[in-house]
């Protein structure tokens, strides 16, 4: 009988090696693929799939670098009735605290609303939700859209009076106008009538003044200067206005010059004082936050 050759010791020590190593390369190309794989598979799904707003918070890009990712699809639809104008403005949320976490670098606005604190409706026998029973409606539209699951936030013009025609378990709104749906059907097909005088939203309360320390001195030193402390509104709206339009550009990408790496100055108060370029959440937080530096309540909206 025939034996084997043996191998040496060096060979012994390594065949392990030139086994392990082609094995060892091959699992991590195959962990590399999974995860090129997950994250293609993520982004197109994220193309089909719309983020639902919350009525609880909304996480701005304020302070974030890089391009600001915007869409064109289609979210909603209108459509007016006997050629009558369509609404400036579909507002979906209302919040009133501005915090921003240098730490993590995130700015929030929150509501400081509760869910006991949502007013329920009741559907009436001609098929509408009556949000101001006292209103008198001017206009109507008819909103179309998809519903999330649980509770979808109703984007409405100014002035809503009734929503007619909705099929959902439920409708409700806070003090700050915000109107939730629950358990609509997939597809919300509704006329809204509006234009009221009178809104949802309750009086403005102390929430509506707060301006956080670590923004009040870029804050205060542009209020000084446009001088529109205790001004009544319509001027310090003009005012506002005429110096963001004159001395600011508005830009979707924000460079790393537009971030204080040391956190003592937050982006907020640099795009007031230095770069003076920023997107949308940048002008409309420093609006709410002026004007409430002015002696003036407001409010920041999205929709």
């Amino acid at each position: 009988m025939q034996r084997p050759l043996p191998f040496s010791f060096p060979a012994c020590l390594l065949l392990p090696q030139l086994v392990a190593k082609p094995g060892y390369s091959t699992l991590s190309n195959l962990r590399e693929l999974q995860t090129s794989f997950v994250t293609a598979l993520s982004h197109w799904a994220a193309k089909f799939v719309r983020r639902q707003p919350s009525a609880r918070e909304s996480r701005t890009a304020i302070g974030r670098i890089g391009r600001i990712k915007l869409s064109g699809r289609v979210v909603w639809r209108l459509e007016t009735v006997r050629n009558q104008a369509p609404p400036s403005l579909l507002r979906e949320a209302s919040f009133d605290e501005y915090r921003y976490n240098s730490e993590r670098r995130i700015a929030t606005w929150l509501s400081n609303v509760r869910d006991d604190e949502y007013k329920g409706l009741t559907i009436e026998t001609n098929d509408a939700w009556t949000l101001q029973p006292d209103a008198i409606a001017r206009q109507t539209i008819t909103l179309s859209g998809y519903a999330a699951k649980g509770k979808t936030l109703l984007p409405l013009p100014p002035g809503p009076v009734q929503v007619r025609h909705l099929a959902a378990e439920t409708l409700d709104f806070s003090r700050l106008g915000v109107v939730r749906v629950g358990e609509a059907s997939s597809l919300i097909v509704s006329p809204i009538d509006f234009g009221a005088n009178e809104q949802l939203d309750a009086p403005p309360g102390v929430v509506d003044l707060k301006v956080p320390e670590g923004e009040r001195s870029p804050l205060d030193r542009v209020v000084e200067e446009l001088g529109i402390r205790d001004q009544p509104l319509e001027v310090a709206l003009e005012r506002i206005a005429h110096f963001f339009s004159s001395q600011f550009t508005y830009s979707t990408f924000i460079e790393n010059g537009q971030r204080d790496e040391t956190g003592e100055r937050s982006p907020l108060g640099i795009f007031l004082e230095k770069t003076k370029s920023g997107h949308c959440e940048y002008f409309a937080t420093a609006t709410v936050l002026l004007l409430r530096e002015a002696g003036l309540p407001a409010r920041y909206g999205t929709g």
